[in-house]
């Protein structure tokens, strides 16, 4: 990812930009939707850190959950809803660390809370246990399985899968990320770029990735604290 960026920036001063990743005409400018992780810990911090947010013009606010007993994060789910409303969208990354005889119950709980993505309930492979999924799920980092792409119709048909998430810092970069955009949203699904609090050239080069996507959900491109 840093090399391709740094000779897309030289190649870029030669020619247009989007020539370079294999596409027909510029993107049409628009602001990119946001999404903001929360990160503090107590409860009242967190509801004004996601009261901030929303302020500032985000879109969906974001939250880790496994950190703690899922009945106290459930509660504190709840809390953030009374809070600060539903007119925002909910966003929950898991990062795996639920299992098969956890996710289907605990799916089931957040289906009250309106949220717009579940982040890897479950390593990818376990996904076609549930049969289907009562909010929307995404792919994360199960896309640096090589063997997922080709499992991802079939997951999506079912309904498992509603979004993936795109981090070129991890999946290899920009043009990797575009081809796998062109397929997820071939099947019908959301995409979502993000970055990993890298530094300011990665998360450039990742909000112009964004830019690049066509109706992209709302995108973690909250600037660094």
């Amino acid at each position: 990812f840093a090399l391709e960026s740094a000779l897309l920036d030289l190649l870029s001063e030669r020619c247009e930009p989007w020539e370079l990743l294999g596409l027909a005409g510029p993107p049409v400018v628009q602001a990119v939707p946001r999404a903001q992780l929360l990160t503090e810990p107590e409860m009242d911090a967190r509801v004004a850190e996601g009261a901030s947010a929303l302020r500032s013009g985000v879109e969906v606010l974001k939250i880790k959950l496994g950190l703690a007993e899922f009945s106290d994060e459930l509660a504190g789910l709840r809390i953030l809803r009374d809070e600060l409303g539903d007119d925002f969208g909910l966003r929950l990354d898991v990062n795996q660390g639920w299992t098969e005889g956890q996710v289907v119950e605990r799916l089931a709980a957040l289906s009250t809370l309106h949220v717009e993505l579940v982040e890897e309930p479950t390593p990818w492979r376990s996904l076609a246990a549930l049969g289907s999924s009562p909010v929307p799920l995404a792919l994360d980092e199960s896309l640096q399985d090589p063997e997922v792409m080709g499992a991802l119709p079939a997951l999506a048909g079912d309904g498992l899968v509603s979004a993936v998430v795109l981090k070129p810092t991890v999946l290899g970069g920009l043009a990797r990320c575009l081809s796998i955009a062109s397929s997820a949203q071939g099947l019908g699904l959301g995409v979502v770029a993000s970055h990993c609090f890298e530094g300011p050239v990665a998360y450039a080069s990742t909000a112009r990735l964004a830019r690049l996507l066509p109706e992209p959900w709302p995108c973690g491109l909250a600037p660094h604290g």
